[in-house]
This record gives C-alpha cells, structure tokens and sequence, in this order.
C-alpha cells in the first residue's frame, strides 16, 4: 500500500518537473532571444554610425580633392602668369638694348656732327684769317695805287650784268655791318663800280 502510493506520487512529479523544466527553457529562449535582440539593435546602431562615419570621411576626402585640383589650377594659372611675365621681361629687355644701340649710333653721329662742326669752324676762322690777310694788304696795295687796288675786286668783269652782281657781293661783305666791313674801302669800290659803269656805257640804263 505503502509502496503503491510511493509510485503514483512519483508518477505525480515527474509531469511537474517536466513543466517546471519546459518553463525554464522557454524563459531561457525568451532571455536569449531579447539579448539577440537588443544585440541586434546596437548593431544596427554601430553600423548606421559607421555609415554616418563613411559618408563623412568620403565627403571630406572629396573636398579635399577639389581643394587639391583648385591648388593644382591655381598653380597652373601662376606658372602661366610667370611665363607670360618672364617672356614681356625678355622682350622689354631685348627693347632697351635695341634703344640703347640706336641711341649709341646716335651719339656717334653727333660726336662725328660736333667733330665736323668743330673742323668747320676752324676753317671759317681760317678763312676769315686769310681774308683779314687779304684786305690788309688790298688797303697796303690801295695806299700806294689808287684806285688800281680797288679795280682788282671787279677783274674778270666783261660785262653790265657781271658787273653789278660783283658789286652787289663786294656790298654784303665789306658792308660797316659787317663783321669783315670796312667803310673807306666800301666808299672806294661804290666809286669804282660808278667808274666802271660809265666806262661801259650802261650807268643810264641801270
């Protein structure tokens, strides 16, 4: 009796634990599934911040990119600038040689100007020497031969014509304004050129 009552107790408790056992497994399902759960919603939290990271990273590295082509332009556009530049430089220096060359043969022409005029001068004051020379010693030859000194102006005379363009020219260069003029011998050739005009005849005429 005793026996029997042992077993259908046992046979009581063998369903109870099997329930209490069920129990414990689907509460451990239950807490593993929400750990799977929370571990998948952190997850997804961790990888839409590395995409948020991602996006940021490729959206730095692209400016940077722009920024690097603006640096490579703008250094292109410099280098191009400093060409242009060099090359103006190089032509305005091949300018100024060719001014500084022009302007050299422009001395030298007017160094050989001033050299030539300097020859010139030395030659008028030459002249005007000889001349002075000249007069003198017609005013000698005149103190002692009348008006045969003063004829020698009008040699080589042979006709109206000539003979008023001589005296014309006798007139500008012994005129008292004169640098070479000289009055009395001005007076002189004035009556020798009347003389001479009514040896040939033509004083009534001129």
């Amino acid at each position: 009796m005793r026996e029997r009552e042992t077993m259908e107790s046992g046979h009581l408790e063998a369903p109870g634990r099997q329930l209490e056992e069920v129990q414990e497994k689907e509460e451990k399902e239950k807490q593993e599934e929400g750990l799977r759960t929370l571990e998948g919603k952190e997850s997804q939290e961790a990888w839409a911040a590395l995409e948020r990271e991602r996006e940021l990273l490729t959206k730095q590295q692209e400016r940077l990119r722009q920024e690097r082509e603006r640096f490579y332009e703008e250094m292109r556009e410099m280098q191009t600038r400093m060409d242009n530049e060099r090359r103006r430089m190089e032509e305005a220096g091949k300018t100024l040689k060719k001014d500084e060359l022009f302007f050299q043969q422009k001395m030298e022409i007017l160094k050989g100007g001033f050299a030539q005029l300097a020859q010139d001068r030395k030659a008028l004051e030459r002249d005007k020497i000889l001349l002075e020379a000249k007069l003198e010693e017609r005013r000698s030859s005149q103190c002692g031969a009348g008006y045969d000194g003063v004829r020698l102006f009008f040699s080589g005379v042979s006709n109206p014509l000539t003979l008023k363009k001589r005296h014309r020219d006798l007139v500008k260069i012994f005129h008292p304004d004169n640098l070479c003029g000289d009055t009395k011998l001005l007076q002189q050739i004035n009556r020798m050129y009347e003389t001479m005009l009514e040896e040939v005849g033509w004083k009534k005429k001129a």
